[in-house]
Formats: structure tokens, sequence, C-alpha cells
């Protein structure tokens, strides 16, 4: 393997460490800090080469920020965290500003991105190997006592190694190198099978099968791909149709409530019904209990997120946000189309597809 180093590449490094920092740095006060004040640093770095450049944002770029910007909005109209959403937003504009800048340097890019991802699922990796029970733990309010590595709990290790695995064969198919995006794949997998959440197994074998067998590749086009994800979240979440997935389900060791989701997405549909415009903004935990946390057994502390990124975004955001959402992904799979059967537009449109399942049970950070 080798890691080639340029000034470009070193600043480009810098620069994206607000977006690769593991979650664990967030409950240290003084690397909390340090990050937020980072975050600052990099965001005014970005916007200056952004003005210099003189270049408009990409409308990935324009329509992403716009969402994140309308939860902020909401937030703040709410009374919410407005210190979380706005991080949220900042993290969400440095990754897609970071696009926008480098575009014509795809290959430093990449490379950087490589880095840093094996950086996190090695490093995290080589934390669950040491501490096979957890590195530290924390004491929960809604969960208890956790378990947790470098990447935080492993609940959240998809977060990381979903991305990473699209950025391994997004750089094995641009430099046609194999090993290097092999290994960090492997090492995906292993991590999800040994530590890893029952989303992330899903979403990680279900990229895995439309990438490297033939008879599925052809038979999931990019909307037939789009539309079955979007059917399967449908028939979970909205209409209740369960059973035919028993089999899957029960296989990861879940029960049909899908441990306990569905009494939180019943709360969540009607919370989004009574405010469909604005949404509720981004929340505390306790707040979002409020919400999400009723049930004919009381109060559960455990509903702190809707555990569907589709619910989530349109409780913050209303139904404003999710159509923003909507239009990132849709041009996202509009622009692969146009490229089709292009390796790359394949890893696009069955990175999307997998996330949509993938949401279907879970939120993530970054929409």
């Amino acid at each position: 393997m080798t890691v080639k180093f340029s000034r470009k590449g070193i600043v480009l490094f810098l620069l994206l460490i607000p977006v690769f920092l593991p979650i664990s740095i967030d409950y240290f006060t003084t690397s909390l800090h340090l990050y937020r004040f980072s975050t600052y640093v990099v965001v005014a770095v970005l916007l200056i080469r952004f003005v210099i450049n003189k270049r408009a944002p990409s409308a990935i770029t324009a329509f992403a920020l716009a969402m994140q910007a309308w939860i902020l909005l909401s937030t703040a109209i709410g009374g919410g965290d407005t210190s979380t959403a706005l991080m949220t937003l900042l993290r969400i504009g440095i990754a897609c500003v970071v696009f926008d800048v480098y575009r014509d340097h795809l290959s430093t890019l990449l490379r950087v991105l490589m880095i840093h991802s094996e950086l996190c699922v090695y490093g995290n990796f080589l934390t669950i190997l040491i501490a096979p029970n957890g590195l530290y733990s924390r004491s929960i309010s809604a969960y208890g006592a956790s378990e947790e590595w470098l990447l935080g709990v492993d609940n959240y290790f998809v977060q990381w190694l979903f991305p990473a695995l699209v950025i391994a064969w997004i750089y094995n198919t641009y430099f046609h190198s194999q090993n290097r995006g092999f290994a960090l794949s492997i090492i995906v997998l292993l991590t999800e099978f040994m530590h890893g959440s029952a989303t992330g197994i899903v979403g990680v074998v279900l990229f895995f099968a439309l990438m490297l067998v033939p008879e599925v590749r052809h038979f999931f086009t990019p909307i037939r791909s789009i539309a079955i994800s979007c059917i399967i979240w449908l028939l979970i979440v909205i209409f209740r149709i369960v059973n035919i997935f028993a089999p899957i389900v029960l296989r990861l060791g879940k029960n049909l409530t899908f441990s306990g989701r569905l009494a939180i997405w019943d709360n969540a549909i009607h919370a989004i019904t009574i405010n469909p415009v604005i949404g509720y903004g981004v929340l505390t935990n306790d707040e979002m209990v409020q919400y999400l946390g009723l049930s004919s057994n009381g109060l559960w502390t455990g509903a702190t997120h809707c555990h569907d990124q589709l619910l989530q975004i349109a409780f913050q955001g209303g139904m404003i946000a999710l159509l923003l959402f909507f239009t990132v992904l849709g041009i996202l799979v509009k622009k692969s189309i146009a490229q089709w059967p292009n390796k790359q537009a394949q890893i696009a449109v069955y990175a999307v597809s997998a996330y949509i399942i993938m949401c279907t049970t879970e939120i993530f950070i970054y929409p």
C-alpha cells in the first residue's frame, strides 16, 4: 500500500477532520471544545476558498444546506437545541463544500477520503480486538451502562463503516487498485458481524450483493433499486406489512416489533401530522422522549430518536425538510442514471438503495 502526501492533500486532510472525527471525542470536554473550534476554522477557510474560486455551489450542496438550515430555523422557532443543530449544519456544509471546492482534484480528494476512512475503521477495529467488552463505558439514563469503542457504541458504527465501504469501492474503480479497497471492505464486514448492529449488517451485505453478484446487478437497475427500497420502507413503516420480512428479521435476532420501533414510529407519525410543515427542530433526548416514548406501559426513556431517518427528518423539519432531502437523493440518482452502467454510477445508486433500507430502522448523524 502506497500513501502519497502533497501540500494539497495535507490541507484537505485537515479540512475533513471535523467530518471524520470519532464520536467518542464528543464525550470529553477538552476534545469537544477543540473539535468545535476546528469546525469553525474549517468553515471559515472553506468559505474563503469558495469565494476566491468564484464558484456557485452545486445543486446537491444547495439543497442539502437548505434542508439543514430549515431544520436549524425550526429548532430556533421551537426553542430546541440550536447548538447541536448548528454543528450538524456546519459539518454537512463542510462535507458538501469540500466536494465543490476540490471537484477538479478528484484523485487527491479520494486519497484523503480513503486515509480518513482507514484511520476510523482500522482504529475502531483495533479497539474492538483490544477490548471486546468495550474500551470505555458511560452511564446513560435511557439505556444504562454502555459499551463503547473508538466510534462509540456499536449501533453507531454503521455511520462510519458504510460511508467508508462506499469510499473504498469508489477508490478501487477510480485508481484500478483492488487491494487497498478490498482490505478496508473486509474489515468493515468483520466489524459489523463482530460488533455491529442488525441495521448495519443488512446495509453492508446488501451493498456487497448488489456490487458482486452479476445476476443481482442485472436485475437491479437504478429505477428498480430505488423503487424497491422505497416500497420496503413503506411496507414496514407505514403499512406495517412485516410478516413477509420475518425470516430476515428473526435471523438477525430481532422480533416483528423491530425491538419496540413500531410504537416509536406511531408516536413520530402522530407528532409529524400535528406539525407537518415546520417540524419540531433538534431536541434534547429528554424532550424527544416526551413525543416518542408514550406507550401503554408509561413513558419509555429509550425513545430518544425516531429510529427511522426519514421520520427523523420530517419530525425535525417537517415536510419541507423531507422534500429537500428527497431532492438531494433525486439529483444524485439522476446523475447516476445518465452515466449508467458506469461502475461509479452503480456504486452511487446501490449506496443510496442500501441507505434507504438502513434508514428504515435507524437514523444517521449525516443525512
